[in-house]
């Protein structure tokens, strides 16, 4: 596990690795950087600049980097995980579309409600919220090759043409929405195969069913559509324009 945290002055090299002149021994030596993991936490990854995001775009679709025109396999299997504060936050960049469109699922968090809210008060009052005290209690589950076995498994999972159309549909709608200016791209298709192929597992069933791709659908396709001027201009969301996609779009 690796942890980025995100900054305005981060460079690609920060991230990906150097090389290194050694006086001792007369030669540039390869001082990889966090990129090189099996678990990859990038924080607050907006604040990077747009060059700095796209020194991840080989390692999150290809699985590999190149330093120095060099390039080196990742570790595998390979995962990454990014938070990014809302836009109008002061020093923040857009994410670029290219990077976007590597990250196979999206999240928005919200304030929590009042009875959580109580709760982190309760626990921080009774002294729970110290880190220290989780850290003694995590303990390994899995490991590589165990993560390894599970893809295997799903990769076994069936998938009937019904559904693989259905899938198509639901991303296709998103290229011919009116309120959208760009829509969906083919890595949206596949993350949505992949995505619910694993849904489908964790249900402990043999075989996708449509409910798991509707279930995915906005997740998967949120954060890869961009809305036209006018959409943004009327309030409209990504979020309104997906459920009404999944709602107006049938399994044949």
């Amino acid at each position: 596990f690796k942890r980025i945290q995100g900054a305005v002055d981060i460079q690609p090299a920060d991230i990906i690795g150097i090389r290194v002149y050694d006086r001792e021994k007369n030669e540039f030596i390869l001082q990889k950087g966090p990129i090189f993991t099996n678990f990859l936490m990038v924080d607050e990854m907006n604040r990077l600049t747009p060059k700095t995001q796209s020194a991840l775009l080989e390692a999150m679709s290809e699985g590999q980097t190149t330093i120095d025109g060099e390039t080196f396999d990742l570790s595998s299997p390979y995962f990454a995980i990014a938070t990014q504060n809302p836009h109008e936050t002061e020093g923040t960049f857009p994410l670029i579309e290219a990077q976007r469109d590597r990250f196979m699922l999206s999240s928005v968090l919200k304030h929590l409600d009042a009875e959580n809210e109580y709760e982190i008060l309760r626990r921080e009052r009774a002294g729970e919220l110290d880190w220290n005290i989780y850290r003694k209690r995590i303990t390994s589950i899995l490991n590589p090759a165990g993560v390894g076995t599970m893809a295997v498994t799903v990769k076994e999972i069936r998938v009937d043409e019904a559904v693989l159309e259905y899938m198509r549909d639901l991303v296709l709608a998103t290229r011919r929405h009116g309120d959208v200016r760009l829509g969906a791209s083919s890595r949206a298709s596949i993350a949505l195969l992949r995505g619910s192929m694993v849904r489908a597992a964790l249900n402990r069933r043999t075989y996708v069913i449509p409910d798991d791709a509707r279930a995915l659908a906005l997740p998967v396709l949120r954060h890869r559509i961009l809305l036209t001027r006018e959409a943004e201009i009327t309030g409209i969301k990504p979020e309104d324009v997906i459920t009404g996609i999944v709602d107006s779009v049938g399994v044949s």
